[in-house]
């Protein structure tokens, strides 16, 4: 049976099962990409650093491909037991003593080496994002992309905080922190939490927050008139 099998470069991890595979990867440009492949699903998605919560949620689980093989023992023990009850068959009871001290042993090895998951969540809500599972207890290459991943938050955050007050005032940049507002705001749309008349209208005031408002709409403006009101 094939186990899963995870490596990383500090900032890759590619986290391969039976049933999917995904490529997590932090660029230089403080985004995480999410790439996965599943024969009922594919997903290609990039999360900006500082739009993820850098403490994420911790469990442990029982790896479920030794709870699959402690269940399969179990019945195949189970199958042995009821022959040599009914055809008088010793080996029958040989092969199954022999199972069901192989799923009491791989269930003991199961609890003994307990996997651990991190859930991440949108910052400041308790929206989940996405999960990284360790096979086994001592799988180190996740908890090396782990650490490298929040310290990145951490930094980006921490950065964000000391630009905070000058963000809006260099106008030689306004391009990068124009795409850098919308690329935020499209990962807010495409998650659901921005709807199609709010997407238009937080873009409109972005575009206007950093290049004004173009000819059009300042004609629009102008030609309106405005009649004095009885108090």
């Amino acid at each position: 049976m094939k186990h899963n099998t995870n490596y990383t470069l500090i900032d890759t991890l590619h986290y391969n099962t039976l049933l999917s595979n995904q490529v997590f990867k932090i660029d230089s440009t403080n985004n995480l990409h999410i790439v996965e492949l599943a024969p009922l699903r594919n997903k290609n998605e990039t999360i900006p650093l500082d739009l993820i919560d850098a403490n994420p949620l911790t469990k442990k689980k029982l790896d479920t491909h030794l709870i699959l093989l402690t269940l399969v023992s179990t019945l195949t023990s189970a199958i042995f037991f009821v022959y040599a009850f009914y055809a008088y068959q010793i080996w029958a009871n040989a092969f199954a003593t022999v199972f069901l001290l192989s799923s009491l042993s791989t269930l003991f090895f199961a609890y003994k080496n307990r996997a651990i998951s991190y859930t991440y969540q949108f910052a400041n809500t308790n929206t989940p994002l996405f999960t990284l599972r360790e096979c086994f207890s001592k799988n180190e290459q996740v908890k090396m992309f782990v650490n490298a991943l929040n310290k990145r938050i951490v930094n980006v955050n921490e950065q964000t905080d000391l630009d905070s007050v000058n963000y809006f005032n260099n106008d030689n940049t306004n391009n990068t922190k124009s795409s850098e507002c919308t690329k935020h705001l499209d990962f807010l749309y495409n998650h659901g939490f921005v709807d199609d008349a709010l997407y238009q209208r937080i873009d409109r005031k972005i575009h206007h927050r950093f290049f004004g408002k173009n000819d059009a709409e300042k004609a629009s403006t102008e030609n309106v008139i405005y009649f004095p009101v009885k108090a």
